[in-house]
């Protein structure tokens, strides 16, 4: 019986997950390529939470000492960018990042996401991505999300 009450969450989970997000399209710079990115909803027992997801390839080494920051648009008005710094492990040629929660949504609108790579202490690459947000209607009161203002 607990499988029988699984299958109809884990089939909403799949096509909520398929409705949440456009895949950006796939940006190709001179060190990096957009392999895929959207939204990820979590739900808890107080609420949901909505975070960013993105997988980058790269494309040729960086330089010596090598790292990233993702700067993902904070959907909230007149709030700093949500910033997640990672070190490049030599050899890593993928890197999945994820923001932190966010702390609204705003339906039907694309963000900006710029990956910075760092090397031998200084910029050498930014690579900027656009993502939408995009749920149907009648699916936003039962995702119990916090809708920016």
């Amino acid at each position: 019986m607990p499988f029988m009450r699984a299958t109809p969450i884990v089939a909403s989970l799949l096509l909520l997950s398929a409705c949440v997000s456009n895949p950006p399209k796939p940006t190709i710079s001179e060190y990096v390529k957009t392999e895929g990115g959207g939204f990820a909803i979590d739900r808890t027992d107080n609420g949901s939470q909505v975070s960013y997801g993105m997988t980058y390839s790269l494309l040729r080494r960086v330089g010596e000492n090598p790292s990233a920051s993702v700067e993902f648009e904070n959907p909230q008005k007149d709030s700093n960018s949500l910033v997640v710094e990672k070190e490049i492990i030599p050899g890593e040629d993928r890197l999945v990042i994820a923001s932190p929660p966010l702390p609204c949504i705003e339906n039907n609108r694309t963000y900006i996401v710029t990956l910075k790579l760092f090397a031998n202490g200084g910029l050498v690459a930014e690579h900027k991505d656009q993502v939408q947000f995009s749920v149907p209607g009648n699916m936003q009161s039962q995702l119990n999300l916090t809708w920016c203002k």
